[in-house]
């Protein structure tokens, strides 16, 4: 039906059905060409999915790198975290460790738990960014909300060492424990 009818996000939910083996047995191959259909037709998610798909696979990193841009101009949070990774690790794209910074910091405004922590640790030791261990916290808190693992666990050795809060042990073994 999707072919049929040519629509984007029917294409993006087939794929995602191959990807996660719902309906029919999983298919990553199946599924990029189902995100390709869907991504050349501008669908933002599908963009993402389909960049997600090459680092995965370890090719066409800059295929990769030029989706990211194309979804994340079209406001995928997901798409701007994936951008600050390629540009934090030279995936398809020279290191850039501030530009990194930049789309990390937009898709944390925007609410995405992973960039959030990314960010967070960033501004924690001062990663192309000027270091602020209280907003670095913050950022930490923001992701924790969300029951982001990473998150949870250095905030906890925040609360266990002070670091931008006051110390405080009960915290720390609270956030240990839930990570």
């Amino acid at each position: 039906a999707a072919e049929k009818y040519d629509a984007a996000e029917a294409q993006l939910r087939l794929g995602l059905c191959y990807a996660e083996g719902k309906g029919n047995e999983k298919n990553m191959v199946e599924a990029a060409k189902w995100y390709r259909k869907a991504a050349e037709q501008g669908n933002a998610d599908a963009q993402n999915k389909l960049g997600e798909y090459y680092i995965g696979v370890g090719v066409e990193t800059r295929k990769a790198f030029e989706l990211f841009q194309k979804a994340a101009e079209n406001g995928s949070k997901e798409a701007q975290r994936n951008l600050g990774k390629c540009y934090m690790k030279g995936l398809g794209v020279n290191k850039l460790p501030a530009e990194a910074v930049k789309y990390y910091k937009k898709a944390a405004e925007q609410g995405d738990a992973e960039a959030q922590y990314l960010f967070a640790t960033c501004l924690f030791i001062g990663n192309a960014v000027t270091q602020n261990v209280k907003q670095a916290v913050e950022y930490y808190q923001k992701s924790a909300q969300q029951e982001y693992m990473k998150a949870i666990n250095d905030l906890g050795v925040c609360y266990a060492r002070g670091i931008g809060v006051p110390k405080d042990g009960k915290e720390a073994l609270a956030h240990f424990g839930a990570a």
